[in-house]
């Protein structure tokens, strides 16, 4: 009879509780909050530092995570899509907040601090004096132009960081 119960239960539970599955081609992931995973049918999930960048939060630059996703689902060569991006400086733009707020050159730039990182740049400075994590050579662009492409672009900075963040995902 102790069995009986058992089956009536879990029976019971099988008919509120379904679960689903997804089948994935590969994962890539530097921790359990950082992950992009590659669905079968070509589709993403990304979590973390893989999400593209906005106001609200503190993470890559398109042209970066598209080189990454390009390179892990079709082999694509890093150095190919991030020339590909330059005729669209938002593309390569960074957005990181500062509670101090962020300064250039002594130009307040706000409390979120929007930039790309270019061959004359300089660093970004928080308002205690300390540098606003990853600006060296970074030049503010808190306003977009009318004119999408800007010719001082670090490309081989962002190619770098492309390659730091396919090492982070155990890819060589």
């Amino acid at each position: 009879q102790g069995n009986s119960r058992y089956s009536e239960t879990r029976l019971l539970a099988a008919e509120f509780f379904i679960t689903t599955f997804t089948n994935y081609k590969d994962v890539y992931k530097t921790s359990v909050n950082n992950y992009i995973a590659i669905k079968l049918d070509g589709t993403l999930t990304t979590k973390g530092v893989l999400q593209y960048s906005s106001l609200r939060s503190n993470s890559i630059d398109i042209a970066s995570r598209d080189a990454v996703v390009k390179y892990l689902k079709d082999n694509t060569p890093i150095e190919e899509t991030i020339e590909s991006m330059t005729g669209d400086i938002r593309n390569f733009l960074i957005f990181k907040k500062s509670k101090d707020g962020a300064y250039y050159k002594g130009q307040s730039l706000g409390k979120t601090a929007r930039w790309y990182y270019a061959k004359d740049g300089d660093v970004i400075l928080k308002g205690n004096g300390n540098k606003v994590q990853e600006s060296q050579g970074a030049m503010p662009l808190m306003e977009i132009p009318e004119e999408l492409n800007i010719g001082n672009i670090d490309i081989s900075r962002y190619i770098q960081r492309s390659y730091k963040l396919l090492h982070s995902l155990g890819v060589t």
